[in-house]
Parts: structure tokens; C-alpha cells; sequence
């Protein structure tokens, strides 16, 4: 077994030597028989398996040369199937505009940034688990910063093509069945003229999440180099959608999650501009805060199988399982997801809600109350009626007696005379 450290994110992986992972070229290769599919299976079913669309671990795993044949596995799957990357180069993820830097001038700063120099390709490349807002507009300025930086006034002719690929976990478009989109500018009308040099791919991960079955994976197709693209895509789709983190202990089956939970130390905001000359074991304004993750895994059997038969698949999924120091990952988790401020802000949305919740109680049982009232009213109303009623039969009934001795007066005295 050998070991490798990432230094710009510094978390330890595990890797395996060659007699374990299978390398052709500079390509790993996928599981070659059955008995190979069931150790991998074995191991994967023994381990905890992390949440790869956190920022830290999407990064080490999509944006590391180390991996740069996970990167264009990925990439080439979202991209038509006309599209081929020769050589892939990371580059820095803070994007600045070199014919007009201002202090003032807005940041781009991007999950991971890659160029295939020959070809004249860029590759923006972003993860987002939360709702972003203007994420078409984000994508816009990124692309044009670089389209900014690399057109000079040298070139009579700009023959490059930036990509945005964006992958979510919410829905941007509820309305649309579809959960990949590939948006080009282009003239709304039957020339289909187009800007040839932005793209901006968007592929909706939940909604793919809802509508796949691994009965859609035609596995001959895998063993087809010219046709296995559109399946590797779905199986890129799955793999990205199917391990979720959850904010909140869930209320069924809560066995079957990954639970990472550790107290952490986080500053007060008016602390911020004197934090240099005050440690942080001694800052009495420091607050404990107990910080939880849950994590489930929904790969079946029959999905990793097929799965680990795409070698940049299976080596992205050794890198997920052995992911070590699960304190560093958590710190990571809050670090490059704001996964504090979210909980606040859970916490928060739920107080709010408690909080309603309470008033419409309570003004339930005022409304209640009134009723009953009502209703009190109404019977002592009913009460009164019945007791006037019962007056009034009496009062009839006396005078039918006073009538009838009136009759007997009158027949007593007509006898008389």
C-alpha cells in the first residue's frame, strides 16, 4: 500500500498498488472478471463512503493531477460525444482579468479550472450542492474572463472554445423534465447562428436522481469504445447522485447513515480584525459549536458493478473509501461548504417555523375558545327559550282553566234561570 498527500488540500488518500488497480497506458481499466467485480464489492460494502460533491473532496478528487484521467472521463461525458480532450492541465481556480485588474474588480474563483492546450479548450468546472443564485450569470463572467484573458489584439481570428460545466443538486428548472441542458448564445431564428466559443453545460443531479434505474445501462454498449459514452455519462450521473449528505438526523432507518459529528470552536464576527494577536484557546468570546453530517450511500450492488466497469469510475471510488482523517474531513466540510452558517441558517428557518407554528396554536385555541363561548352562549340562549316556552304552556294552560270554569259559571247560572 502507498500513500500520497495532496499539499494544496492536505488530506491523506490510500491507494493501491498495481496488483489491486489495473493500469493500461495512463488509464486504470475496470474490473476484468467476476471474481474481481465481488473483492471490490466486498471491500466497497465494508467502508464508509464519503460525500463527493463537498467542495474539498470534489476538488482533490476531479482537480488533482494526479487524477487527471478522472477529470477527462468526467468531463468527456458531459461534453457531445463528438468532443475529445488530448491533455488536461489544472490551473489556478482564482480567475483575474489580465488587460483590466483593478483592486475593486469582482473575484471569480471556481472549483476547478483545466485547459487542453492543443485542442484550445478551457474547462470551468463547478459543484454546488445549495441553490446558487444567478448561477447563469456567475457562469457568464467566468467564461468571459477567460474568453478576456486569452483574446489578444494580436489575433485576428479566436479559434478556442471555453465550457462551463455546472453540476447541481437542486432543480433550476422545476418546470423542465430534462436534467441536462447545454446552453449556447445563438440567433433566434432558422440560421441557428451562434457564438462558437462559450458553452454552458448544466446537468440537474436530483432530477437525474428521481428518474434513473440501473435497468437504463445497457452493458453490452460498455464494451463498445465507440458507443459506451452515453452510458459512461448516466454512470458518471448515478455515481455523482446517489451519496447525499443530510443536515438533520433522519427519522427512518438513521442505521443506515454515516454520521460525522465533533464539537469544533468558531469566533464571534467582532472578533475578526484582532484575531492576529489573540489565541484562540484563550478567547473568552470563542463558542463550542457541535456540528453533525449524515451521509447515506445508495449505490446498489448491481449499480456498482456496473460502475467499477469504467476505470476512471472505479479509481475515483478507491479514492472516496479510503479517504483518511475523518476530523480533517469534517473541518474541510466546514471550511469550503459553510456548513456552519447553514446549520444556522436550518436552525434558524426551523425556529421560525416552530415559532409559527406556535402562533397558529395559539390562535387555534383562541378560536376555540371563542367557540365554546359560542356555543355556551347559544345553549343558555336555547336554555332561556325553553324556560319561556315552558311559561307559555302554562300560562295557556291556565288560561284553558279559567275559561273552563268561566263555561261551568255561565252553565251553572243559565240552569238557574
Amino acid at each position: 500500500m502507498t500513500y500520497f498527500r495532496s499539499k494544496q488540500w492536505k488530506l491523506k488518500f490510500l491507494n493501491y498498488t498495481n496488483k489491486h488497480l489495473k493500469v493500461f497506458g495512463n488509464d486504470y481499466i475496470g474490473c476484468s472478471n467476476e471474481k474481481e467485480e465481488n473483492q471490490f464489492i466486498e471491500q466497497f460494502n465494508s467502508v464508509n463512503l464519503f460525500e463527493l460533491k463537498i467542495d474539498t473532496l470534489f476538488k482533490v478528487i476531479f482537480g488533482n493531477s494526479e487524477n487527471k484521467d478522472v477529470a477527462k472521463s468526467l468531463i468527456k461525458a458531459v461534453l457531445p460525444v463528438e468532443e475529445e480532450i488530448e491533455n488536461l492541465e489544472f490551473k489556478s481556480t482564482e480567475i483575474y482579468s489580465n488587460s483590466n485588474f483593478s483592486p475593486n474588480q469582482r473575484k471569480v474563483i471556481v472549483d476547478i479550472y483545466a485547459e487542453d492546450e492543443k485542442q484550445g479548450k478551457y474547462y470551468i468546472i463547478e459543484m454546488q450542492i445549495h441553490e446558487v443564485p444567478n448561477l447563469l450569470a456567475r457562469a457568464e463572467l467566468s467564461t468571459s474572463r477567460i474568453f478576456d484573458n486569452l483574446y489578444t489584439k494580436n489575433e485576428s481570428q479566436f479559434n478556442k472554445k471555453i465550457y462551463s460545466i455546472n453540476f447541481l443538486y437542486y432543480d433550476m428548472f422545476p418546470n423542465d423534465e430534462d436534467y441536462y441542458h447545454h446552453i449556447f448564445p445563438h440567433e433566434y431564428n432558422k440560421k441557428n447562428i451562434c457564438i462558437p466559443f462559450k458553452d454552458t453545460v448544466i446537468i440537474e443531479l436530483k432530477k437525474f436522481n428521481e428518474k434513473f434505474h440501473v435497468s437504463e445501462i445497457n452493458e453490452k454498449l460498455l464494451n463498445n469504445e465507440k458507443q459506451r459514452r452515453i452510458e459512461e455519462r448516466k454512470l458518471w450521473f448515478a455515481f455523482l447522485s446517489k451519496i447525499n449528505v443530510f443536515y438533520h438526523k433522519p427519522s427512518i432507518n438513521p442505521n443506515k447513515y454515516l454520521t460525522i459529528e465533533r464539537e469544533i470552536k468558531i469566533k464571534k464576527k467582532n472578533d475578526s480584525q484582532n484575531q492576529e494577536n489573540v489565541d484562540k484557546n484563550q478567547n473568552e468570546n470563542d463558542e463550542m459549536k457541535k456540528v453533525a453530517v449524515y451521509i447515506k450511500n445508495d449505490i446498489s450492488d448491481e449499480l456498482l458493478r456496473l460502475l467499477i466497469k469504467v476505470g476512471p469510475i472505479r479509481k475515483a471510488l478507491e479514492l472516496c473509501v479510503n479517504l483518511k482523517d475523518v476530523d480533517k474531513y469534517v473541518s474541510d466540510v466546514e471550511d469550503h461548504t459553510g456548513l456552519l452558517s447553514l446549520l444556522d441558517e436550518k436552525n434558524k428557518e426551523l425556529e421560525e417555523n416552530k415559532k409559527e407554528l406556535e402562533e397558529n396554536k395559539k390562535e387555534l385555541e383562541e378560536k376555540i375558545k371563542e367557540l365554546e363561548e359560542n356555543k355556551k352562549e347559544r345553549e343558555e340562549d336555547k336554555k332561556r327559550i325553553e324556560e319561556k316556552e315552558k311559561e307559555l304552556e302554562e300560562n295557556k294552560k291556565e288560561r284553558e282553566e279559567d275559561k273552563k270554569r268561566i263555561e261551568e259559571k255561565e252553565k251553572e247560572i243559565k240552569e238557574i234561570k
